[in-house]
Order: structure tokens, then C-alpha cells, then sequence
């Protein structure tokens, strides 16, 4: 009997680093939501909704980052960098502009290592996918066939 097991990678958990960076950029974006959405002599303000649009979320979503609630996609920290000039570094390194360290270099590639490991089966058992999710979104299934 073949039996097929299909594996979804789980989310990784949010680190120390994440969380003080959620709330970090929760506070900066905040800054620039109140002036944003504040009464002015020359405009009415922009309302929850139209700010969550120019950062292409949603109002709720706003709101937990505001609270730094949730830890904000990359899409989200360079709209805010873009259009607010929202600058948080992570981990004590710069994301916008030049980086404090001499001769640092970036790759022109990135890549994401997810550690995953099977033990115990023939590596002809194991298949991986990668599939499109949505732009920029993938899910990798894998696939582990295991005769009984």
C-alpha cells in the first residue's frame, strides 16, 4: 500500500528582533499617521482608509501595525519608507540608505533558508513543490511517499 503525506511549512515564529521591530515601526508609522489624518488648514486630512490604501492594506490591518501588533510584510516597510519616510532598522542594521559598516556588500540574489529535515526515508520518497500563491507569494509542498 502507498500512502502520499503532503507537508505545508509552517510560519516561522516571531523572534525577539521581530517583535521589537513591529513595535518599533508601530510607533514611527503612527507619527506619521496622526499628522497624515489631522485637520489642516489647507486639506480635510486623509481618512484610516485612504492611508491603509497608500501602504495597500487594510484599514484593520493598519491598525494592528499601529499597535505594532503584527510584524509588517516587506511591501508594507518600503510603502511606508516610500511614502511616509518611514526608516526602522532591524536588528540594530539600517534597511534604507548606506549601512554603517565599511565594504558591506549586498548580494544580488537573497535567499531564504527554511531548515527542514526527513530522516529515515530513500531521498527518491521526497518531492518538493514550489507553487504561486499571489504576487511575491509561493508555498512549498512537499510531498513524502511512504510504501507500507
Amino acid at each position: 500500500m502507498l500512502q502520499i503525506f503532503t507537508l505545508l511549512v509552517p510560519a516561522m515564529k516571531r523572534t525577539l528582533e521581530d517583535e521589537a521591530f513591529a513595535i518599533e515601526f508601530g510607533r514611527e508609522l503612527k507619527e506619521r499617521y496622526d499628522h497624515a489624518t489631522q485637520p489642516s488648514a489647507n486639506s480635510a486630512g486623509v481618512t484610516d482608509e485612504q492611508f491603509a490604501a497608500s501602504l495597500d492594506v487594510t484599514r484593520a490591518a493598519l491598525m494592528k501595525y499601529l499597535k505594532g501588533a503584527a510584524m509588517p510584510t516587506v511591501r508594507v516597510v518600503v510603502l511606508a519608507f516610500r511614502q511616509y519616510g518611514v526608516r526602522v532598522p532591524y536588528f540594530r542594521t539600517p534597511l534604507f540608505g548606506k549601512s554603517s559598516r565599511k565594504h558591506a556588500s549586498l548580494s544580488t540574489s537573497a535567499q531564504l533558508i527554511l531548515p527542514f529535515s526527513v530522516k529515515g526515508l530513500n531521498t527518491s520518497a521526497v518531492q518538493a513543490r514550489v507553487q504561486p500563491r499571489g504576487v511575491n507569494r509561493f508555498e512549498i509542498q512537499v510531498d513524502v511517499q511512504k510504501a507500507s
